[in-house]
């Protein structure tokens, strides 16, 4: 039914007064009055009750009542989480420490700004404030600095520089990035809807695999959980082993898509109070395994440059991870024809093989289970 719009209530009101306005000019205009403030109680009547009948189910609901049914089901949205670098801060030799590292603000080439957040190690003594370096002391300790802003704000690498926003006389303007954690942004508005319409629409049980996968994908940063029922991993197979449960998932809405330790740690942690007393469960670390395809065809290098098809490949890859990936001729073939819009002639799927001149190679990272239990 289409909506009713504010002018034409109006109009259907106006049309219902039966005064001759050339008669009783004053009851007229009173009664054209309170018509128009009528037809703006009724458009508001019909606004509302459109409102509560499109927020009456989850799977229409708007940010506001989403949040409602989430706090009925009890699943909370994904916060952004802050990104947050390793760094070694090097002391200048033979000077006073002039305060502690608390007020030390760094930031990246890119020019996103991070505060101190803890100290990790020194080597030597822990940090002493107002401390004097000599040369025969190191001269060097690390800290973790917070992302000033939350969300997936910029990749960096081991080994980049960053810089301090002000520059102290104990300390080098410059230090190095000794590890990096990437941040997360906020769920996506349909995301959330899905789980919360997934949790509507399936109630949970004791413990099934649907179960397992809807608390896999309340964890942070998950996008993509996996469930082994009665499975565990040894030797890079997995082997049928009952009251087990294997888990896994990718984090594709990151720059990295493989969760790290600490993260796996703590997702099975909150897994633990939801299974059953009797199921163990076993966290799976998925790792990247590199393989190479050769595609056979001379129309490939002149039309698309090599870089491109990498760059394509790439996306491919991610695209349709999952744990144990295997590649097929016809899922070449729909990389070349779908996403590069190319001739399909022929591939080799071997991860040594000499190359022609005439053929082009193509590097990727499959997605495996080959990884440790957590």
């Amino acid at each position: 039914m289409r909506s009713r719009s504010l002018s034409e209530i109006s109009q259907d009101i106006q049309k219902q007064i039966d005064i001759d306005p050339r008669q009783r000019p004053h009851i007229y205009t009173v009664c054209k009055v309170f018509g128009s403030i009528l037809a703006g109680v009724v458009y508001l009547l019909y606004r509302f009750l459109e409102r509560m009948a499109k927020n009456f189910f989850p799977t229409t609901a708007d940010e506001e009542y989403l949040n409602i049914w989430g706090e009925i089901f009890r699943i909370q949205r994904k916060p952004a989480t802050h990104a947050a670098v390793e760094v070694v801060l090097q002391w200048e030799p033979n000077v006073y420490r002039s305060g502690h590292p608390s007020d030390i603000k760094i930031k990246s080439q890119n020019g996103n700004e991070y505060i101190y957040d803890y100290y990790v190690s020194e080597y030597g003594e822990e940090y002493q404030e107002y401390c004097y370096t000599s040369d025969s002391e190191s001269n060097c300790s690390k800290y973790i600095f917070k992302a000033r802003e939350d969300g997936d704000i910029e990749s960096l690498k081991v080994g980049d520089t960053m810089f301090l926003t002000e520059t102290r006389r104990d300390i080098k303007t410059e230090c190095k990035v000794a590890q990096f954690f990437n941040g997360v942004d906020i769920e996506p508005l349909e995301e959330y809807r899905a789980r919360i319409t997934k949790r509507f629409t399936t109630p949970l049980r004791g413990g099934t695999d649907e179960d397992y996968r809807f608390w896999l994908s309340q964890v942070e940063g998950c996008t993509d959980p996996y469930v082994f029922p009665c499975q565990v991993l040894e030797n890079h197979v997995f082997k049928d082993r009952a009251g087990c449960v294997s888990l896994a998932y990718l984090c594709k809405r990151n720059k990295n898509i493989f969760p790290s330790k600490n993260e796996l740690q703590e997702a099975m942690n909150k897994l633990g109070n939801k299974r059953p007393l009797t199921a163990k469960i076993i966290m799976v670390e998925l790792v990247p395994a590199r393989k190479a395809i050769v595609i056979a065809t001379k129309e490939i290098i002149n039309q698309l440059p090599l870089a491109t098809i990498n760059e394509k490949f790439k996306a491919f890859l991610i695209e349709r991870a999952r744990p144990n990936l295997g590649l097929t001729l016809n899922d070449i073939q729909s990389f070349l024809t779908v996403h590069c819009g190319l001739p399909y002639s022929g591939a080799l799927t071997f991860t040594e093989l000499k190359i022609k001149e005439d053929e082009v190679l193509v590097d990727g990272e499959f997605i495996t289970a080959n990884g440790r239990q957590v």
